[in-house]
């Protein structure tokens, strides 16, 4: 898996282990983990985030690792991110020069 990303003419690593990634959520643990997870014959539109949240804040460590491990192995978040930041890239105006204000300075009369 690539761990280093091109994005905006800048190089971008990554630097999180699934230990690391869940020791820096801490607290909002169970969020990140809802936010990966579904619980079965439920699609993302009907579940309840909040709820979901509530529903896994027992979850082990070792299941929360087990669970970070496998969706970073199965994401290629590097083809992700350059595709994204195509995306923007595209969808921003090309920058020409000095900015101009919208509408010139009246002048002033003495």
């Amino acid at each position: 898996m690539k761990t280093t990303y091109p994005i905006n003419a800048q190089q971008y690593h990554q630097h999180l282990s699934p230990l690391g990634l869940i020791s820096s959520f801490g607290e909002k643990l169970p969020r990140l983990l809802a936010c990966v997870l579904l619980p079965d014959g439920k699609s993302p539109q009907e579940v309840e985030l909040d709820g979901l949240e509530k529903e896994l804040f027992e979850v082990s460590l070792d299941q929360a690792m087990e669970v970070i491990a496998d969706f970073l192995s199965m994401t290629d978040l590097g083809s992700l991110l350059e595709k994204v930041a195509k995306m923007i890239a595209g969808a921003l105006p090309p920058q020409t020069g000095p900015k101009q204000s919208a509408s010139p300075s009246p002048e002033v009369v003495h």
